[in-house]
Protein backbone atom coordinates (compact mmCIF):
# COMPACT_ATOMS: atom_id res chain seq x y z
CA UNK A 1 0.00 0.00 0.00
CA UNK A 2 2.52 2.37 1.23
CA UNK A 3 4.67 1.50 -2.37
CA UNK A 4 1.62 2.31 -4.52
CA UNK A 5 1.28 5.70 -2.65
CA UNK A 6 4.51 6.71 -2.86
CA UNK A 7 4.72 5.01 -6.97
CA UNK A 8 1.22 7.52 -7.25
CA UNK A 9 2.79 10.50 -5.69
CA UNK A 10 5.70 10.13 -8.27
CA UNK A 11 3.47 10.07 -11.32
CA UNK A 12 1.32 13.28 -9.91
CA UNK A 13 4.68 14.82 -9.82
CA UNK A 14 6.00 13.69 -13.14
CA UNK A 15 2.45 14.81 -14.93
CA UNK A 16 2.43 17.83 -13.44
CA UNK A 17 5.65 18.24 -14.47
CA UNK A 18 5.28 17.45 -17.70
CA UNK A 19 2.19 19.63 -17.55
CA UNK A 20 3.79 23.02 -17.31
CA UNK A 21 6.82 22.31 -19.35
CA UNK A 22 4.19 21.99 -22.21
CA UNK A 23 2.50 25.10 -21.63
CA UNK A 24 5.88 27.17 -20.98
CA UNK A 25 7.14 25.56 -24.30
CA UNK A 26 4.26 26.13 -26.11
CA UNK A 27 4.29 22.14 -27.19
CA UNK A 28 0.15 22.06 -27.16
CA UNK A 29 -0.90 25.72 -28.73
CA UNK A 30 -1.40 25.79 -32.79
CA UNK A 31 1.23 28.37 -33.89
CA UNK A 32 -1.24 30.47 -36.06
CA UNK A 33 -1.74 31.93 -32.80
CA UNK A 34 0.76 33.43 -32.73
CA UNK A 35 1.60 34.28 -36.40
CA UNK A 36 -1.34 36.73 -36.68
CA UNK A 37 -1.03 37.76 -33.92
CA UNK A 38 2.69 38.76 -35.12
CA UNK A 39 1.56 40.01 -38.46
CA UNK A 40 -0.33 42.78 -36.51
CA UNK A 41 2.78 44.49 -36.57
CA UNK A 42 2.86 45.24 -39.84
CA UNK A 43 -0.56 47.66 -39.57
CA UNK A 44 1.12 49.80 -36.88
CA UNK A 45 2.10 53.24 -38.21
CA UNK A 46 5.29 55.36 -38.43
CA UNK A 47 4.41 58.46 -37.07
CA UNK A 48 2.58 59.39 -34.27
CA UNK A 49 0.90 63.42 -33.53
CA UNK A 50 4.18 64.81 -34.78
CA UNK A 51 6.58 62.55 -34.01
CA UNK A 52 8.21 60.88 -37.02
CA UNK A 53 9.98 57.50 -37.22
CA UNK A 54 12.53 56.11 -38.83
CA UNK A 55 13.36 52.41 -39.23
CA UNK A 56 15.84 50.87 -37.03
CA UNK A 57 17.76 48.09 -38.15
CA UNK A 58 17.81 44.66 -36.92
CA UNK A 59 20.49 42.11 -37.11
CA UNK A 60 19.13 39.08 -38.02
CA UNK A 61 20.89 36.65 -36.12
CA UNK A 62 19.77 39.34 -32.53
CA UNK A 63 15.70 38.64 -33.76
CA UNK A 64 16.45 35.03 -33.59
CA UNK A 65 18.33 34.88 -30.63
CA UNK A 66 14.79 36.71 -29.30
CA UNK A 67 11.62 34.43 -30.99
CA UNK A 68 10.67 36.62 -32.32
CA UNK A 69 8.13 36.05 -35.30
CA UNK A 70 7.59 39.68 -36.05
CA UNK A 71 9.27 42.84 -35.20
CA UNK A 72 7.90 46.97 -35.25
CA UNK A 73 11.71 48.65 -34.28
CA UNK A 74 11.54 52.39 -35.15
CA UNK A 75 13.26 55.46 -33.48
CA UNK A 76 10.98 58.20 -33.08
CA UNK A 77 11.96 61.91 -32.80
CA UNK A 78 10.24 64.23 -30.68
CA UNK A 79 8.58 67.11 -32.78
CA UNK A 80 9.90 70.00 -31.00
CA UNK A 81 12.39 68.90 -28.24
CA UNK A 82 14.09 66.59 -31.13
CA UNK A 83 14.64 63.70 -28.42
CA UNK A 84 14.95 60.30 -30.59
CA UNK A 85 13.36 57.60 -28.43
CA UNK A 86 13.69 53.62 -29.69
CA UNK A 87 10.27 51.47 -29.58
CA UNK A 88 10.83 47.81 -30.37
CA UNK A 89 7.72 45.80 -29.85
CA UNK A 90 8.29 42.26 -30.44
CA UNK A 91 5.90 39.34 -30.94
CA UNK A 92 6.10 35.23 -30.59
CA UNK A 93 5.56 32.31 -28.37
CA UNK A 94 4.90 33.18 -24.74
CA UNK A 95 7.89 31.24 -24.10
CA UNK A 96 10.82 33.32 -26.00
CA UNK A 97 9.12 36.56 -25.25
CA UNK A 98 9.22 36.15 -21.32
CA UNK A 99 13.34 35.58 -21.71
CA UNK A 100 16.14 38.67 -22.43
CA UNK A 101 14.71 41.03 -20.14
CA UNK A 102 16.57 44.44 -19.67
CA UNK A 103 18.14 43.09 -16.63
CA UNK A 104 19.99 40.37 -18.60
CA UNK A 105 20.94 41.17 -22.54
CA UNK A 106 21.96 44.76 -21.34
CA UNK A 107 24.01 43.87 -19.35
CA UNK A 108 25.97 41.83 -22.26
CA UNK A 109 26.21 44.85 -23.93
CA UNK A 110 28.45 46.56 -21.23
CA UNK A 111 25.20 48.24 -19.32
CA UNK A 112 24.75 47.63 -15.56
CA UNK A 113 21.34 48.90 -13.50
CA UNK A 114 21.92 52.21 -12.24
CA UNK A 115 19.22 50.79 -9.34
CA UNK A 116 16.38 48.38 -9.15
CA UNK A 117 13.53 48.37 -11.33
CA UNK A 118 10.47 50.10 -10.59
CA UNK A 119 6.88 49.45 -12.07
CA UNK A 120 5.25 52.41 -13.25
CA UNK A 121 1.53 52.82 -14.61
CA UNK A 122 1.07 55.17 -18.14
CA UNK A 123 -2.05 56.64 -18.23
CA UNK A 124 -3.47 57.73 -21.73
CA UNK A 125 -7.09 58.94 -22.58
CA UNK A 126 -9.32 56.09 -24.22
CA UNK A 127 -10.37 58.85 -26.56
CA UNK A 128 -12.79 61.12 -27.95
CA UNK A 129 -16.35 59.90 -27.69
CA UNK A 130 -15.35 56.64 -26.06
CA UNK A 131 -17.31 55.36 -22.41
CA UNK A 132 -14.26 53.89 -21.49
CA UNK A 133 -12.23 55.33 -18.47
CA UNK A 134 -8.35 56.25 -19.03
CA UNK A 135 -5.98 53.40 -20.18
CA UNK A 136 -3.50 52.54 -17.77
CA UNK A 137 -0.49 50.53 -18.53
CA UNK A 138 1.96 48.93 -16.35
CA UNK A 139 5.36 49.00 -17.38
CA UNK A 140 9.16 48.19 -15.45
CA UNK A 141 11.52 51.11 -15.62
CA UNK A 142 14.81 51.71 -14.80
CA UNK A 143 18.56 52.86 -15.76
CA UNK A 144 20.89 51.21 -17.37
CA UNK A 145 24.78 52.52 -17.45
CA UNK A 146 27.87 51.91 -19.25
CA UNK A 147 31.03 53.71 -18.99
CA UNK A 148 32.67 54.85 -22.34
CA UNK A 149 35.80 56.68 -23.38
CA UNK A 150 33.93 59.88 -23.21
CA UNK A 151 32.03 59.32 -19.88
CA UNK A 152 29.27 57.36 -18.36
CA UNK A 153 26.39 56.81 -21.22
CA UNK A 154 22.82 56.09 -19.71
CA UNK A 155 19.55 54.84 -20.60
CA UNK A 156 16.11 54.97 -19.49
CA UNK A 157 14.08 51.96 -20.62
CA UNK A 158 10.67 51.23 -20.11
CA UNK A 159 9.43 47.71 -20.76
CA UNK A 160 5.96 45.62 -20.34
CA UNK A 161 3.74 42.40 -22.04
CA UNK A 162 0.50 42.00 -23.51
CA UNK A 163 -1.42 39.00 -24.80
CA UNK A 164 -3.73 39.45 -27.78
CA UNK A 165 -6.51 38.27 -25.97
CA UNK A 166 -5.95 40.74 -23.07
CA UNK A 167 -9.02 42.73 -22.29
CA UNK A 168 -6.59 45.11 -19.77
CA UNK A 169 -3.47 46.83 -21.37
CA UNK A 170 0.05 46.00 -20.54
CA UNK A 171 0.93 44.34 -17.54
CA UNK A 172 3.68 43.73 -15.46
CA UNK A 173 4.25 40.74 -14.09
CA UNK A 174 6.61 40.23 -11.45
CA UNK A 175 6.87 36.35 -12.88
CA UNK A 176 5.88 36.80 -16.34
CA UNK A 177 6.79 33.03 -16.92
CA UNK A 178 3.51 32.01 -14.93
CA UNK A 179 1.41 34.92 -15.93
CA UNK A 180 1.35 34.15 -19.59
CA UNK A 181 1.56 30.64 -19.34
CA UNK A 182 -1.67 29.72 -20.60
CA UNK A 183 -1.53 32.57 -23.62
CA UNK A 184 -0.99 31.42 -27.38
CA UNK A 185 1.62 34.59 -27.96
CA UNK A 186 2.60 37.36 -26.30
CA UNK A 187 3.82 40.89 -27.38
CA UNK A 188 6.68 42.56 -25.53
CA UNK A 189 7.40 46.06 -25.46
CA UNK A 190 10.54 48.10 -25.14
CA UNK A 191 10.49 52.04 -25.17
CA UNK A 192 14.18 53.16 -24.82
CA UNK A 193 15.67 56.73 -24.83
CA UNK A 194 19.22 57.89 -23.99
CA UNK A 195 19.15 60.24 -21.01
CA UNK A 196 23.27 60.89 -20.47
CA UNK A 197 23.15 64.19 -18.76
CA UNK A 198 19.29 64.86 -17.96
CA UNK A 199 17.73 63.41 -14.57
CA UNK A 200 13.53 63.42 -14.65
CA UNK A 201 11.30 61.64 -12.95
CA UNK A 202 10.25 58.28 -15.18
CA UNK A 203 6.54 59.72 -15.50
CA UNK A 204 7.90 62.76 -17.17
CA UNK A 205 10.30 61.39 -19.23
CA UNK A 206 9.92 61.68 -23.22
CA UNK A 207 9.83 58.16 -23.98
CA UNK A 208 6.86 57.70 -21.59
CA UNK A 209 5.11 60.95 -23.60
CA UNK A 210 5.71 58.64 -26.36
CA UNK A 211 4.30 55.46 -24.32
CA UNK A 212 0.56 58.00 -23.52
CA UNK A 213 0.58 58.41 -27.66
CA UNK A 214 1.14 54.97 -28.72
CA UNK A 215 -1.07 52.94 -26.32
CA UNK A 216 -4.45 53.81 -28.19
CA UNK A 217 -2.62 52.79 -30.93
CA UNK A 218 -1.27 49.65 -29.85
CA UNK A 219 -5.05 48.74 -28.48
CA UNK A 220 -6.69 49.45 -31.88
CA UNK A 221 -4.36 47.46 -34.10
CA UNK A 222 -3.21 44.53 -31.81
CA UNK A 223 -6.74 43.39 -29.89
CA UNK A 224 -8.54 41.63 -32.53
CA UNK A 225 -11.60 42.46 -33.83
Amino acid sequence: MLRNTVLFGGLILLLGGGLMHGLWTDRWRPSYIAEEAAARLDDLPTSLDGWKSEPFEQKEEDLALTGALNHYSRVFTHPTTGDKILVMLLCGRPAQMVVHRPEHCYRAAGYEPAGAAVKVVVKAPAGEGEDEPDEAAEFFTGLFTREESAGPNQLRIFWSWMTPEQQTSWTAPGNPRFTFARSGALYKLYVIRNTTGSHVPALEDPAAQLIQRLLPVLREKLHPL
